[in-house]
């Protein structure tokens, strides 16, 4: 560290950045199969190779998941009103 530096008091920081995106949705049972694939290959459509798992939430409901990871995240941000727009449509038809 130079003089100034410790004079000031200041340090160099080195930060590392890790995002991550989470997709988690409870939708009808009898439905999810539907609207599993159609996320599946949403996703794949952007690229994304993250997998899509299901676990029964009860009540006739299934609460998918798809956990991205760094690589993934890089490809899809689900806060952009466009890709909440794009998953909204995608939902809208595999429920119907």
């Amino acid at each position: 560290m130079g003089w100034l530096a410790r004079l000031l008091g200041t340090r160099t920081m080195n930060v590392d950045v890790h995002r991550k995106e989470n997709l988690n949705m409870t939708v009808p049972a009898a439905r999810a199969d539907a609207v599993r694939a159609a996320i599946e290959q949403w996703l794949a459509g952007h690229g994304v190779t993250a997998p899509v798992t299901s676990e029964d939430a009860g009540e006739g409901k299934v609460r998918l998941r798809a956990a991205l990871g760094e690589d993934d995240a890089a490809k899809l941000d689900f806060s952009s009103g466009q890709v909440q727009a794009e998953l909204q449509d995608v939902l809208a038809n595999a429920l119907h």
